[in-house]
């Protein structure tokens, strides 16, 4: 049948693209900052403004600790994307 098809052989095989182009994605937008931090105001900024905020005003320990912190939060985000839509290893039959 045509849903046996979808789930049997068109999504394990568009698994792969569609796991790269959601962490491509994440990837682009967790330091896209310039936008928020040109237009709006402090409490829209996100994240990075405030790392780079800290790096301008010279409060450099504190922004590192925000930094290593992002870094932490990517990683632990790759690692369950990855557990869950990660490569399979192929089964004998």
């Amino acid at each position: 049948s045509k849903i046996a098809v979808f789930f049997l052989i068109l999504l394990p095989s568009l698994r792969g693209p569609i796991f790269q182009t959601a962490m491509l994605t994440f990837l682009l937008n967790i330091g896209g900052f310039v936008i928020s931090q040109q237009l709006g105001k402090p409490s829209d900024w996100m994240f990075a403004v405030f790392i780079a905020d800290f790096m301008r005003t010279f409060n450099i320990p504190f922004a590192v600790a925000l930094s290593f912190c992002l870094l932490i939060a990517v990683l632990l985000c790759l690692a369950i994307a990855n557990l869950i839509f990660g490569r399979k290893p192929i089964e004998n039959r």
